[in-house]
C-alpha cells in the first residue's frame, strides 16, 4: 500500500469531517455542503422519503413533539420528517413498530437534542421480537448544554431487521449508535465525535451474535485526546460485519472486536464473533491499540479479516490480540502498522494467523530496542509472515523496532517466515526462540 496516498486519503477525509457539521454550516451559508445539503429554508430541501409511496410524510414541526408525531400515525408505517431547526427532547423517541423512516433536512440542519444524559434519544424494537424496517437519514444528535452522557446511546436498535442510517452526526454520545441482535443494515457517511471518557464508543454492535450482514462505510468517528474514549467501534457478539472506508481517530482503541464468551450464540456452531471484514480502514492516533481481538475465557474469535488497514501512530501496539479463549484464523492484508509506542503487530495468542506483504516500520518509537515490528508470544503455532516490508522504509526511515520479527521462547511449531525485507531493525531480522521442528525461516533481505 502506498503510504503517501493513504495519508492523502486520510488528511483529505479529515479535512471533510474537520471541525463537525455545525462549524461547517457557520462558515457556509448558501454553499454546497457534504451529505447533499444546503443551508436554506426547510423547504427548499425536501426528503426524497417525502414522496415515498408507501410510507405517509408526518412533518413532526407541527406536533408538539417528534414523540407526538410517532404516536400520530397509530403504529402505521410512516416518515416522520423533522425540517431543519432544534428539537429537544427529555425521554426517548420511541417507535411502536418497524417500516418508519426518520428524515431530516441534514446533520448540521435538523438536530436533536437529548437534554437527558442518561437516556436513549431514539429506540427502535422492544427486544422480544423481530421487527423488520427502519431508516434514519440527514440528522445531528447533541447533548444537552455542558452535558456529560452517562448511559443510553443516541440511537438504539433491537432486534431490527432491515435497517438503514445515513447523513448523521453525532456529538458527546456514550453509545452512538447500537445495534442489538440486528440483522441487514446498511450504515454511512457518519460524524460521531467525542464519544465519552472511557466508556464511551462511537458504534457498538452486540447481542447473542445474531447480528449479521451489517455494513458500515464512509465516516469518522473521532474521539477527545485529553480524554480518550473506549473504542470508535466495538463489536462484542456479531457475524458478518463489513467495515469500509472508516477513519477512527484519537479514541482509546481504534476497533475492538471483543469474544466475552456470554451469552453463548443463538445459532449452532458460531463463535462469539466471526466473519469480520475490515478495508481500507484507518484505526490510529489512539490512546492504546488500533486494533484489539481478544476473547475472554470461553469466548471465541474466528474468521478475520484486514486489508488495506492502517495501524498508526497509536500509544500501544498497531495491533494486538490478546485473552484466554479461542482466537482461530486472523488474516492480514496490505496493512500498515507503523510509528506505534510498542509493537507493530502482537499475537499474544490465536492460531491460523496470516500476515501478508504488511509494512511494519519504526516501531518502539519512544523506546527504541524495545518492542518488535511483529512479535509472538510463547507457544503460538500456525503463522505466516510473508512478502512484508518490516523495518524501515522510505516513509518510516527511523530504525527504532528491536527485531522485525520476535518469536518468543516456547514451543512456537508450523510457521513462516519468507520472502520479507528485514533489514535495518535494531537488533536483528528475525529472532526465533520456537522449539518445534517444523518451519521455515529463508529467503529474507536482510
Amino acid at each position: 500500500m502506498d503510504s503517501y496516498r493513504d495519508s492523502y486519503r486520510l488528511n483529505r477525509r479529515r479535512a471533510f469531517f474537520a471541525g463537525g457539521v455545525l462549524a461547517l454550516l457557520a462558515s457556509s451559508e448558501g454553499k454546497s455542503l457534504p451529505f447533499n445539503t444546503k443551508v436554506g429554508k426547510a423547504n427548499d430541501i425536501m426528503p426524497a422519503a417525502v414522496n415515498n409511496p408507501v410510507r405517509r410524510m408526518v412533518d413532526a414541526s407541527t406536533f408538539p413533539s417528534i414523540q407526538a408525531a410517532v404516536n400520530s400515525t397509530n403504529g402505521a408505517p410512516a416518515c416522520i420528517y423533522i425540517p431543519a431547526g432544534w428539537y429537544t427532547i427529555t425521554s426517548p423517541i420511541v417507535f411502536p413498530a418497524g417500516g418508519f423512516e426518520l428524515q431530516g433536512d441534514g446533520p448540521e440542519a435538523s438536530i436533536i437534542q437529548c437534554l437527558d444524559p442518561a437516556q436513549d434519544g431514539v429506540v427502535v424494537g422492544d427486544g422480544q421480537s423481530t421487527w423488520h424496517g427502519f431508516e434514519l437519514h440527514g440528522i445531528g444528535f447533541y447533548n444537552g448544554p455542558g452535558q456529560v452522557k452517562t448511559g443510553g446511546a443516541f440511537v438504539r436498535l433491537n432486534n431490527v431487521q432491515t435497517v438503514n442510517i445515513s447523513r448523521f452526526a453525532m456529538s458527546g454520545p456514550y453509545y452512538g449508535l447500537r445495534l442489538t441482535d440486528c440483522t441487514l443494515v446498511d450504515v454511512a457517511q457518519f460524524d460521531i465525535r467525542s464519544p465519552v471518557r472511557a466508556a464511551g464508543v462511537g458504534i457498538q454492535i452486540d447481542g447473542v451474535a445474531d447480528s449479521n450482514d451489517i455494513h458500515i462505510t464512509s465516516g469518522i468517528v473521532r474521539g477527545d485526546p485529553t480524554n480518550p474514549c473506549r473504542a470508535a467501534i466495538q463489536i462484542t457478539n456479531g457475524v458478518a460485519v463489513w467495515l469500509n472506508d472508516i477513519d477512527g481517530y484519537e479514541c482509546g482503541i481504534g476497533l475492538i472486536l471483543a469474544a466475552t464468551g456470554a451469552p453463548t450464540p443463538a445459532m449452532g456452531d458460531r463463535a462469539n464473533i466471526e466473519m469480520i471484514w475490515s478495508r481500507g480502514c484507518s484505526w490510529d492516533t489512539s490512546a492504546s491499540h488500533g486494533m484489539l481481538i481478544y476473547a475472554a475465557a470461553g469466548g471465541s474469535v474466528r474468521r478475520i479479516r484486514s486489508t488495506d488497514d492502517w495501524f498508526c501512530s497509536n500509544g500501544g501496539s498497531g495491533v494486538a490480540v490478546a485473552g484466554d479463549g479461542t482466537i482461530i484464523g486472523l488474516r492480514f492484508h496490505n496493512a500498515e502498522s507503523c510509528v506505534n509506542l510498542m509493537n507493530g503487530f502482537d499475537f499474544q495468542t490465536g492460531s491460523g494467523i496470516r500476515l501478508r506483504s504488511p509494512v511494519v516500520a519504526q516501531n518502539s518509537l519512544a523506546q527504541p530496542g524495545i518492542y518488535h515490528g511483529v512479535k509472538f508470544w510463547p507457544n503460538i503455532s500456525n503463522f505466516a509472515v510473508t512478502s512484508g516490508v518490516i523495518g524501515p522504509d522510505d516513509a518510516f526511515p527511523g530504525r527504532t523496532q528491536g527485531w522485525g520479527v520476535y518469536i518468543a521462547p516456547g514451543t512456537s511449531d508450523r510457521f513462516f517466515v519468507t520472502g520479507n525485507e528485514l533489514s535495518g531493525n535494531l537488533i536483528g531480522p528475525v529472532w526465533n526462540g520456537g522449539s518445534g521442528q517444523n518451519f521455515f525461516i529463508g529467503q529474507n533481505l536482510v
